[in-house]
């Protein structure tokens, strides 16, 4: 299938009325879409569903609904050898909120796109972002630009920039707060330390999350770092990574190249600002 111009809808079978109008409007937008139901009456898995789809597409679309979410335990969480292969191809998995639900663990760091207050709004915003999703030419980028480009991006997502010290004590390529609320309303503020990583290699290994660990354990007064790259991340570096995260107690975010297009096609001002692209027609 060609992949720059596809799809790959799964969805329980309460769903299957949004599931056919969603495919008609991406199939006028030019997108080819295959459909895959889930459940006990077609006798098939999520878990089955997604190893078909990926094999297929690099891009899955899951429709979740307090129904969906209740129809197979498996839309829960996904066996660890079909997690290590989405990974490992580097498939863009959207979740598409249909309704107000509880979003599945391993969904939740996937910015879901909500169409539960709008269904026509999410639709043009879900075309736009798809057509947009295979267009992003980041290799032509340098790496000074593709460093200007993570913080535009960091802007937009609310992250604040703060000069870096004089002297450069604090080795990185950025610092930056974010502000948010406790559950009370108290405000809360994060200082994060954050490194791009632009790579033309193909994929990211555990050396440069170990750097990454090392500069946030030489940043006192930093509580958080953020690595963003336009790699792809092995199984065996999210293993080190979840080591470093839990057990050496150091907290660091990656957003490696699949999550990163998944972010950038969200704010296509920014990708206008740094990137060339040829959006689908």
């Amino acid at each position: 299938m060609d992949d720059a111009k596809s799809c790959f809808i799964l969805f329980a079978k309460q769903d299957s009325n949004a599931a056919a109008r969603i495919e008609q409007h991406l199939r006028e937008a030019g997108i080819h879409v295959s459909l895959a139901e889930w459940g006990d009456d077609s006798g098939r898995t999520v878990n089955g569903l997604l190893e078909e789809a990926i094999a297929d597409t690099n891009l899955v679309l899951i429709l979740l609904s307090p129904s969906a979410v209740a129809s197979d335990f498996q839309i829960q969480e996904i066996t660890a050898s079909l997690s290590r292969e989405i990974h490992a191809r580097g498939t863009n998995i959207v979740p598409i909120l249909l309704e107000d639900c509880t979003i599945p663990a391993w969904l939740a760091n996937r910015h879901p796109l909500d169409m539960s207050v709008n269904f026509d709004d999410g639709l043009e915003r879900l075309t736009s972002q798809l057509k947009l999703m295979p267009s992003l030419e980041l290799t032509n980028l340098t790496p000074q630009g593709f460093e200007e480009l993570i913080s535009d991006l960091l802007t937009q997502i609310k992250f604040e920039p703060v000069p870096l010290p004089k002297g450069r004590d604090v080795d990185v390529d950025h610092i930056a707060i974010f502000r948010s609320s406790d559950p009370f309303g108290r405000p809360t503020e994060e200082r994060w330390i954050i490194e791009t990583k632009y790579s033309k290699a193909s994929r990211i290994d555990p050396m440069t999350i170990r750097e990454v660990a090392g500069k946030l354990m030489a940043a006192p007064g930093y509580d958080k770092a953020l690595l963003v790259t336009n790699g792809i991340v092995t199984s065996v570096t999210r293993e080190y990574l979840e080591k470093v995260n839990n057990v050496n107690r150091l907290p660091i975010r990656l957003i490696d190249g699949p999550e990163l297009n998944r972010l950038l096609a969200r704010h296509p001002e920014v990708v206008e600002r740094h990137i060339k692209v040829g959006l689908a027609s």
